[in-house]
């Protein structure tokens, strides 16, 4: 037994089931998330009911925002636990779960034994990962694959692994394109880009003229200012016979058969579907546009993520400082530290110069940066005290941000109260960020696990306690469970204006979603009866658009909007015939 558990695989596997039971409990209790996760989760009810496997739809319209793997497993989910909020999240949670145990397995390997734990257990102490893995979205079905793509392309470059390697690294790259567009690709090449440019030499005006270029970039230019530093790089690394034989052992060659193998079928399947709109709209606005302008309001400031990762990456971002800072005199002799020191910045780099910005989008660098400190975790190395005050600054602040997230959102909705246990875990959770500051410098390894734990336990009971009673209030589900009860035999329902997207998920299949008053004028004109669904705040835009009916409300219902941090109210209305009677 103890041989058994001793194994990299062994660690591992515990790992990835330990993370398994962080992620599963509270998923049936909380109600489908309005954004994207209603989205998602509607999507693919709807392509099950309709039978069509190839193009998505969301409320009876074409849903071309990302590539089918998600909707694939969401469905195979659904058939087997039916339709319901656990079986929409468990792909993400199964996910995660694999790429927990993937990352542990592979720091066992580099640093010997509790390297596996450490690794796991940073990961899944991450609150943006924890959120994103009881989601039901495309990120973590992307990151699993990336991932391994990623940690395939290290053992490549690292002069190890063989057609196996290859094959995990062009097959984990396909499945990320088929999960998310193009993300994974993105993350590998600009690992290799930053890879090139910590690997040479650079003049002092050639770092200068770096700097301009990315500010000019953040200025507005974009992502085009990349253009003649990707150039540089190809030429120089073509030139290299050591870049070439790194390539020659990737086998490009067996990755255009891959990708054409597991791309191919569903592409042209969506391209006949739908006369080329799927790709066209999935890449041109998806992509490119979302890429050079701030979309859907999703814009950010300057240095966006790792500011913002001092808090959606606690605990272990704030180790990067004195990790970073020991590997940084001998990085160039440490093959394995540059290429995650690649792999966090380069992508990192690329996001800056985005329009659109969210803080989740960096989460595929984050397996570099635990790997960095679980290295730094793992060496009796001493760290300077700058360094050591920085680092202490970036976790106490984002370890009281983290404590407070229950008891703030609770202040903000006061009908919420935090329980005794939710107050004595956010404690918990501050005073292991103090004993860190006081013991975690000499006993860096064993503090750093218990302020781990206290962040899990903390995450554990915001996500299985406060959030299920806190959805208990969302508005869209209640909106949705009122249309129910006042909805007559025969009735269909028709809402108005969605702003709930997560009111379908909980609504019948044949709920029709109008915007305009030609097409609401229509459907209230049929002869069978309409219960229509409306937030408050746009009647005076529904009776506008309906001047010659008469509308009464028959419902109300109010409650907490988490995506906009606000309360609202939604009515539902039926329309009174000549004779006072309603229809």
């Amino acid at each position: 037994m103890s041989r058994f558990i001793g194994r990299p695989v062994s660690e591992s596997l515990l790992v990835a089931l330990c993370a398994l039971a962080v992620f599963l409990p509270g998923q049936s209790r909380i109600p489908i998330i309005n954004g994207d996760e209603a989205r998602f989760a509607q999507a693919t009810r709807e392509m099950l009911a309709r039978g069509d496997m190839v193009v998505p739809t969301f409320g009876g319209a074409n849903r071309y925002d990302k590539p089918i793997l998600i909707y694939w497993l969401t469905a195979a989910s659904y058939r087997i636990l039916g339709v319901n909020e656990r079986a929409a999240r468990l792909p993400s949670n199964v996910a995660a779960a694999v790429l927990a145990g993937c990352l542990a397995w592979t720091a066992r390997r580099r640093w010997g034994p509790g390297a596996g734990w450490l690794a796991g257990l940073a990961l899944v102490a991450t609150p943006v990962f924890q959120v994103q893995a009881r989601a039901c979205t495309a990120d973590l079905v992307m990151m699993l694959p990336t991932t391994l793509a990623m940690l395939a392309l290290w053992r490549i470059l690292d002069g190890d692994g063989g057609f196996r390697t290859a094959l995990v690294l062009w097959f984990g790259l396909a499945f990320s394109v088929l999960a998310k567009g193009p993300v994974g690709p993105m993350i590998a090449i600009s690992t290799l880009g930053a890879l090139w440019a910590f690997s040479r030499s650079w003049p002092t005006w050639q770092i200068w003229c770096s700097l301009g270029l990315f500010l000019a970039g953040i200025a507005g230019l974009g992502l085009w200012v990349l253009a003649v530093p990707l150039i540089l790089a190809c030429v120089e690394v073509w030139r290299d016979p050591r870049c070439r034989d790194a390539l020659r052992r990737a086998r490009p060659l067996t990755g255009m058969v891959v990708a054409i193998v597991v791309l191919t079928p569903w592409a042209i399947a969506a391209y006949v579907a739908t006369d080329g709109e799927y790709l066209r709209v999935a890449i041109g606005r998806h992509v490119i546009e979302r890429s050079l302008a701030s979309l859907e309001g999703h814009s950010g400031f300057p240095l966006f993520y790792p500011l913002t990762a001092i808090v959606v990456a606690f605990p272990w971002f704030g180790l990067l400082v004195p990790a970073l800072g020991v590997f940084r005199r001998e990085v160039r002799d440490r093959g394995s530290m540059l290429f995650l020191a690649a792999w966090l910045v380069g992508p990192l780099v690329v996001l800056e110069l985005m329009g659109t910005k969210l803080v989740h989008y960096w989460m595929p660098a984050y397996p570099a940066g635990i790997l960095l400190v679980v290295a730094w975790l793992m060496r009796p190395d001493r760290v300077a005290v700058g360094l050591r005050r920085v680092s202490g600054a970036i976790m106490v602040f984002g370890g009281v941000f983290v404590a407070v997230v229950e008891p703030g959102v609770a202040s903000r909705f006061d009908q919420i109260v935090v329980e005794p246990v939710g107050w004595l875990s956010a404690v918990f959770l501050v005073g292991s960020v103090l004993l860190w500051s006081w013991l975690g410098w000499r006993r860096k390894r064993e503090v750093f696990v218990v302020l781990m734990a206290a962040t899990v336990a903390h995450l554990l009971l915001l996500f299985s306690a406060f959030l299920p009673r806190l959805g208990a209030a969302f508005v869209g589900p209640q909106a949705a469970q009122l249309a129910q009860e006042l909805k007559a035999a025969g009735e269909r329902v028709v809402v108005f204006k969605l702003r709930y997207e997560e009111v379908l998920f909980y609504l019948p299949l044949d709920t029709k979603v109008v915007r305009d008053k030609g097409t609401l004028d229509e459907i209230l004109g049929s002869t069978s009866s309409k219960l229509l669904m409306s937030r408050t705040r746009d009647l005076d835009s529904l009776k506008a658009s309906l001047p010659n009916r008469r509308l009464t409300i028959v419902g109300r219902v109010s409650g907490i909007d988490l995506s906009r941090g606000r309360l609202d109210e939604v009515c539902m209305l039926r329309e009174m015939s000549n004779e006072g009677q309603m229809r």
